[in-house]
């Protein structure tokens, strides 16, 4: 196979010159032919045969410049420019940026400025030659007993014969068009001759079955260095990326595949990378509610993050073989997975030009996407030995609430906070310990980067265990949010990182480079997503959302920090979707409050997690849990969450009456607290019986006489005459007792279809509440680019830059009248419809299209046309499309008469 891909590689580059200088030569006579016809066209009309050299010629013009453009985009690596824009000169400008920001001029070296390309090559191959080298001989066995272990249907399933439907489904799970790793291919090249591919994979595959090794071939990888900061010195200012071949990618890919299925019982709760159904926002929510507990019940405890050093790139392969030993994976599952990480083979990457190739003696690619899996595995490790430690009293964790859990740390990957008694014998046994785990696995804890923070505790106090620990005093430069303390104490101080991040963003892509369409979708798909993390834990100041909302906007104009530009249409109109009339952007703060409600969601699913079981205990106590709290007396996220769903519910979304549950076993859903039997929980419905309950939080199944006889209720004194015995009566009427199974209890959106909760579909909800649909809306037609879309959208609603509509804004221009007729004030419809030259551009379209003369009276008439024309929808759609092309045209034509005094023909 890799001898196959070699061989083809040398021959497609060979083929790609030949075919590269060919084509230039043949685009440079196609565009001098071109010009050619357009002189003759401005004296004379053209005869048939010209028209069809001139239609030739555009044509192979058109495909060649599409060509360039797709090229210029993979090397962008610029994602969300699928739909969004065709400025090629857009993405040379980020491929110059790129090749500017990660181009290594100079390192430094022992204290010396080396700038030789020649030396900073062979400084780069012996800096990561000896980073991958194991530096320990022997390391000690490790053995955690107390580690999560599969079952032997669980090892069968690993280890069952590989198919090539799973062959091919971990090809299409690739993204085609990423840089080519170092046998010359991507994934866009493999799905296109996948028939010719397809078969050698499978006999490779069979082969890697029985022996578990990989050929040299398969395993070579470049190292491309990407810099950590603005201005890097050293080798170590990088973070090294492999970039890995196809073959090596689908291999690891189809071992994930079949990983993702048993991973999750193996890795405990405390970590929360790379697993369904975990969320990164788990970690910070704990925290940050222990953190508020602690301080309101004045008790002290010690945090400590701790930074290990070069994670992936250190860890021990025989340590990572014993771990998964140890967790009962099969010996031939581990020969396969050791058969890709030992087999590994790299060289530096160096201003594109490659090192000679050296052989790693330990660590994971940064790359490989069986690396992350397998680290957080490794890292089980180290969970196995905090719960060991404290359970034989060597280290004392921090319990939080009413008998909540004992947390003794918490892991993303390789970020890890350790949590304890304020104690001097505790942070020795942590730091004894940490430095057990060294030995054992090779990742080591760079303790000067580490940091101590104490709670209730003075400043002296910690440092004094910051010198103990060999690390970094810590003073919290976090509020009970959890969000550090920006330098601007006017706006929004805790929500500063999110604003410099968002600006930082925006002003690496310039807006005037992109036109309107390229704006829509950078701003969708990209700047929306920016302050996600922030939104799904806390809930954003009014302010924060103006200011987010203002930068959104200067884009999306093409305005800058400097000037902004002006606004054409209101920015709540912009922002509603296209069924209300808008472009589709969203409101920030409808995204903010529904990601904000999907924690009630997980509240109810995600029963028995840690971080629920956290919440419950610092939130419960004896006198109830009220399940959307008007006040509560801790600070912290949870705080936040219960006001968010509060105004939700003002909104007119009542989240928690929404999520119904649908009873199977029964134990998992409060009889009188959740909606079960009704619209509303049966505690709302029937107060009086409610306070008479004994246990208020009983579930249905404690409600439910095994004996079939009906209800089991537990009330603090016989039911009362009146209110209490109505109120029995009339719960009698509406509930017969549930047939109980075996089934798990489950819960659904009622709000939804689907029955899932989603934050699309809660953030729609709000939008519905808000406006009321548009009277006309403009139907998209994806066969134009989106800045065509849009340039129809703002003419229908009179919000282009005519003559007349600058005068309306009291902005000075020479004239009203039309550039193109010098006849007519310039307005919308003057210019599309009434206009001379636009008739005369209407009518060679309805002959092109064979259609009969185009009449129109405003915008909604040009828009509509293609609903009026008879055929399939498909030559509806396409009439349309010309429609829209063609407005975008006159548009053009105009632009280029005012401000280049270039004339237009037909």
């Amino acid at each position: 196979m890799a001898t196959k891909l070699k061989y083809l590689k040398k021959r497609i580059k060979v083929w790609v010159t030949d075919e590269r200088r060919k084509l230039e030569g043949v685009y440079g006579e196609k565009r001098a032919e071109i010009d050619r016809l357009e002189m003759v066209a401005e004296s004379r009309s053209l005869r048939p045969f010209e028209l069809n050299i001139r239609n030739e010629c555009k044509a192979f013009v058109l495909d060649y410049d599409r060509n360039k453009h797709m090229d210029a985009q993979q090397k962008a690596r610029v994602r969300w420019a699928i739909e969004g824009d065709e400025n090629s000169g857009f993405f040379h400008g980020i491929i110059n940026a790129n090749t500017v920001n990660n181009r290594i001029n100079g390192i430094m070296v022992d204290g010396v400025w080396v700038t030789n390309p020649t030396l900073i090559k062979d400084k780069a191959y012996a800096f990561f030659a000896d980073k991958f080298r194991e530096p320990l001989a022997v390391r000690p066995t490790f053995c955690c007993p107390n580690m999560a272990k599969i079952s032997e249907l669980e090892a069968d399933f690993l280890i069952r014969p590989f198919t090539l439907t799973e062959i091919k489904e971990a090809v299409w799970s690739c993204d085609g068009d990423r840089a080519p790793g170092p046998d010359g291919f991507n994934f866009k090249f493999l799905k296109r001759c996948w028939n010719g591919v397809q078969n050698d994979f499978l006999a490779l595959f069979e082969d890697f079955y029985h022996r578990a090794v990989l050929g040299p071939g398969c395993t070579s990888s470049f190292i491309a260095l990407i810099p950590k900061s603005n201005d890097p010195m050293g080798f170590r200012d990088f973070r090294p990326i492999s970039l890995v071949g196809c073959v090596n990618k689908v291999i690891s890919k189809v071992l994930v595949s079949r990983l993702k299925n048993v991973v999750g019982k193996l890795v405990s709760p405390e970590q929360t990378a790379f697993l369904a159904g975990r969320c990164i926002t788990d970690g910070p929510l704990v925290l940050n509610e222990l953190l508020g507990w602690m301080k309101k019940a004045k008790k002290k405890g010690m945090f400590f993050k701790v930074d290990i050093d070069k994670a992936y790139d250190s860890l021990n392969w025989g340590f990572l073989d014993r771990v998964l030993e140890q967790m009962n994976f099969p010996s031939l599952w581990r020969k396969w997975v050791m058969a890709v990480v030992t087999s590994a083979r790299a060289s530096v990457l160096i201003n594109g030009s490659p090192t000679h190739e050296f052989i790693c003696h330990r660590g994971l690619k940064q790359g490989d996407p069986l690396s992350p899996f397998l680290f957080v595995l490794a890292m089980e490790a180290l969970t196995g030995c905090m719960k060991r430690a404290c359970s034989v009293g060597l280290f004392h964790g921090l319990g939080c609430g009413n008998r909540g859990p004992v947390l003794s740390h918490l892991m993303y990957a390789d970020d890890v906070v350790f949590l304890g008694d304020w104690s001097i014998s505790n942070a020795k046994n942590l730091k004894r310990l940490l430095r057990c785990f060294y030995l054992v696995s090779g990742l080591r804890i760079n303790l000067t980067k580490c940091s101590v923070f104490g709670i209730g505790v003075g400043g002296q106090e910690v440092q004094v265990m910051a010198d103990v620990m060999n690390c970094k005093a810590g003073v919290f430069p976090f509020n009970h949010l959890g969000l550090k303390v920006g330098a601007n104490m006017n706006l929004c101080k805790y929500w500063k990182p999110v604003l410099d991040v968002f600006q930082s963003r925006l002003s690496i892509w310039k807006a005037r480079q992109l036109s309107f369409g390229g704006r829509v979708t950078l701003i969708k798909s990209v700047l929306n997503s920016l302050p996600t993390h922030y939104f799904s834990l806390y809930r954003a100041p009014v302010r924060v959302i103006e200011a987010l909302d203002r930068m959104r906007r200067v884009f999306f104009w093409g305005g800058s920090d400097e000037k902004a530009r002006l606004n054409w249409v209101a920015w709540q109109k912009v922002c509603a979707s296209t069924e209300y009339g808008g472009l589709g952007f969203g409101s920030l703060r409808d995204a903010n409050l529904s990601m904000l409600s999907k924690w009630w969601w997980r509240f109810k699913l995600d029963n028995g997690c840690l971080w629920r079981r956290v919440v419950w205990s610092i939130h419960h106590n004896a006198r109830g849990w009220n399940p959307i709290p008007i006040k509560l007396s801790i600070s912290g996220p949870w705080k936040q969450i219960a006001s968010s769903v509060q105004e939700v519910k003002r909104a007119g979304v009542d989240v928690s009456n929404a999520i119904r549950g649908v009873v199977g076993r029964g134990s998992d859903i409060f009889f009188w607290l959740d909606c079960w039997v009704a619209e509303e929980p049966l505690a709302t419905h029937f107060p009086a019986l409610f306070a008479l309950e004994r246990n208020k939080f009983a579930a249905v199944s404690e409600r439910v006489d095994p004996g079939g006889a009906g209800w089991k209720w537990d009330w603090k004194r016989c039911v009362g005459a009146g209110v209490e015995r109505a109120e029995l009566q009339q719960l009698d009427n509406m509930i017969m007792p549930p047939m109980l199974s075996d089934v798990k209890d489950r819960w659904i959106w009622a709000l939804d279809g689907l029955g899932k909760f989603t934050v699309a579909s809660l953030k729609k909800l709000l939008q519905d509440n808000r406006f009321e649909p548009a009277p006309y809306v403009i139907k998209r037609n994806n066969w134009v680019p989106r800045k065509v879309d849009i340039l129809a959208w703002r003419a229908e609603l009179d919000r282009i830059p005519t003559r007349c509509a600058l005068i309306r804004r009291n902005i000075n221009v020479t004239s009203n009248l039309c550039p193109l007729c010098s006849e007519y004030p310039e307005t919308v419809e003057h210019l599309f419809i009434s206009c001379e030259f636009a008739q005369m551009v209407w009518n060679v379209v309805s002959q092109w299209c064979k259609l009969s003369p185009v009449f129109a009276f405003g915008m909604r008439d040009i828009l509509d046309g293609h609903s009026y024309v008879s055929g399939s929808p498909k030559l509806k759609k396409a009439f349309h499309a010309v429609c829209l092309t063609t407005l975008w045209c006159i548009w053009k034509s105009r632009n280029e008469l005012v401000f280049q005094q270039k004339h237009s023909s037909l």
